[in-house]
């Protein structure tokens, strides 16, 4: 049987590999995602509108 320090340690190295799972799972998107949109342009963020002629 387990005794309490095996516990201990098992919650907290579990709990320290969520953790980091956690936050680089969320970290990286967020970090390339930043990159991307510091980069884009005002060309980027054009739009073409298309106006059917009423004729």
């Amino acid at each position: 049987m387990a005794s309490d320090g095996d516990r201990t340690t098992n919650f907290s190295r579990t709990f320290k590999y969520l953790f980091a799972t956690q936050f680089l799972s969320r970290g990286i998107p967020f970090i390339f995602n930043s990159w991307i949109v510091r980069h884009l342009t005002e060309k980027d963020y054009a739009v073409t509108v298309f106006i059917p002629n009423s004729s």
